[in-house]
C-alpha cells in the first residue's frame, strides 16, 4: 500500500488494517512507522482507533467526547 504514495511523498500516511490503525511517516524517501502523528500532534492514535468501528450514533459522539476529557 505505500508504494502507491511514496511516488507522491505524501507526509503522513493512515492505514487501518486489521483492527488497528497504523501511522507512517515519509523520513529519507521511504516510510516508517510511527506511533504518533506528526502532522496532529497530541493526539491519540489509539483513542481513535478504539472508536473507528463505533457506529456513527449519538451516543458514541458522547462516549468518545468524554474519553477526550
Amino acid at each position: 500500500k505505500l508504494d502507491f504514495y511514496r511516488p507522491l511523498q505524501i507526509p503522513e500516511v493512515w492505514i487501518w488494517e486489521n483492527e488497528a490503525l497504523q501511522v507512517f511517516i515519509f523520513e529519507n524517501e521511504d516510510y516508517r512507522k510511527s506511533s504518533e502523528s506528526h502532522l496532529l500532534p497530541g493526539l491519540d492514535i489509539g483513542l481513535i482507533a478504539k472508536f473507528a468501528d463505533y457506529p456513527y450514533t449519538s451516543d458514541a459522539l458522547d462516549e468518545f467526547e468524554k474519553a477526550l476529557g
